[in-house]
């Protein structure tokens, strides 16, 4: 049981390293999103934390928001489209652009 578990801690420190440095390959995935500057009232219809990094949005961040009204950290979102074989939105799966 131990040596499984040092198995998967050492596949995820190579995965994680890979991401980190940038070195998996990149799509053209890049869709363009309005960017919005977030208040409370957002939270009512959509998420009040980026479901990706988890971080808790406060009045006035900038977020970029779907057509489907979710809304992500710029950075997040960006780097989610880019990695992604097709662009759909991490919380319903739709397409972004439609």
């Amino acid at each position: 049981m131990f040596l499984i578990a040092i198995t998967i801690v050492k596949a995820l420190r190579k995965l994680l390293s890979r991401v980190l440095n940038d070195s998996l390959p990149a799509n053209s995935n890049q869709i363009d999103l309005p960017l919005v500057e977030y208040n409370c009232e957002m939270a009512k219809y959509s998420n009040d934390a980026c479901s990706i990094c988890f971080k808790e949005f406060l009045q006035g961040d900038l977020v970029k928001k779907t057509t489907c009204s979710h809304i992500f950290c710029k950075e997040c979102i960006d780097s989610w489209f880019q990695y992604s074989q097709e662009p759909r939105c991490p919380n319903c799966n739709q397409n972004p652009c439609n």
